[in-house]
């Protein structure tokens, strides 16, 4: 059974990242098996990925609109298999993120994906999974990775939608998608923007990264809105592979944690309550504002 090394990487001068010893082998079939490595908070009270229940969102009078500070300028980077995912690192970390906690730095994305497109994102909206999920991970500034605090990180998820769509744009920017065990390819010209929906309406918890350590440090900022990856696009993601003998790494999605009295809050707030807000959103089910 494949099994991956959990690597905590700390923050030097030059905002530049580099990663430090691994400290837990674990695989996405064996997910109790978490809770078995050192220092896991992965059975913790504010784990994530959730589902989130429309009927019971609730308006939070200091949320504010996201701002996506630089993310219109073009970037070069690294797109890299790493064995559990693969992601996107920029040469230069100018992106921030401004949010009610403050403002942080752009890390890096990366992907979630399933065994087809009935599966894939971590999150799920009114018991709905997709197709695939890209989180935005961003390291509050003046912060350290290592930190404990729970603002240290603040994540936005973007759900995605299977369609027959061509490769072109940003998605042709990122193929081929780094397959191999290591491989990686240099991207040029890339606009994160492109891999959001042009609404960043968004649900609100307080959470946990989802892979050992599940370190309980993460703000997540789940858009309401979808965006459409190709399905080719996905064929590839489902040809990664986990290690240097060619074991394929098919998904990488954890599975749903408990809320255990945690708040989802919503941004902007509906006006409508309880089933009128699941109504509406099953209504608005194909009328999204997709981009990419």
């Amino acid at each position: 059974m494949m099994a991956y090394k959990v690597l905590h990487f700390v923050v030097i001068s030059l905002g530049l990242v580099t990663l430090v010893a691994s400290r837990c082998d674990f695989n996405y079939y064996n997910q109790r098996a978490w809770l078995s490595c050192p220092g896991s908070q992965c059975g913790g009270n504010r784990q994530s990925p959730i589902n989130i229940d429309t009927e019971k969102t609730k308006a939070n009078n200091s949320l504010i609109a996201l701002r996506f500070n630089d993310y219109d300028d073009p970037v070069d980077g690294d797109f890299e298999n790493l064995g559990t995912t693969v992601e996107f690192v920029p040469e230069t970390k100018d992106a921030t993120l401004t949010n009610h906690l403050g403002t942080y730095d752009l890390l890096q994305f990366h992907f979630h994906w399933g065994r087809d497109s009935s599966e894939g994102s971590e999150h799920r909206i009114d018991d709905e999974q997709y197709s695939a999920e890209i989180h935005f991970v961003h390291l509050k500034q003046g912060a350290s990775p290592s930190d404990t605090a729970g603002d240290t990180f603040s994540v936005v998820a973007v759900l995605c939608e299977a369609a027959d769509i061509p490769i072109r744009g940003v998605w042709a920017k990122l193929s081929p998608v780094p397959t191999g065990h290591e491989d990686s390819h240099s991207v040029s010209d890339l606009v994160y923007t492109d891999l959001l929906p042009r609404n960043r309406d968004y649900y609100h918890y307080e959470g946990s990264l989802t892979t050992p350590l599940c370190d309980e440090t993460v703000q997540w900022f789940v858009l309401k809105n979808t965006i459409k990856i190709p399905k080719a696009f996905l064929t590839m993601l489902r040809r990664v592979e986990s290690d240097e003998d060619g074991t394929l790494l098919t998904f990488n999605f954890r599975n749903l944690q408990r809320l255990n009295g945690r708040q989802v809050f919503e941004f902007p707030p509906d006006v409508d309550n309880g089933e009128d807000k699941k109504r509406k959103r099953r209504n608005n089910r194909h009328g999204r504002d997709h981009h990419g």
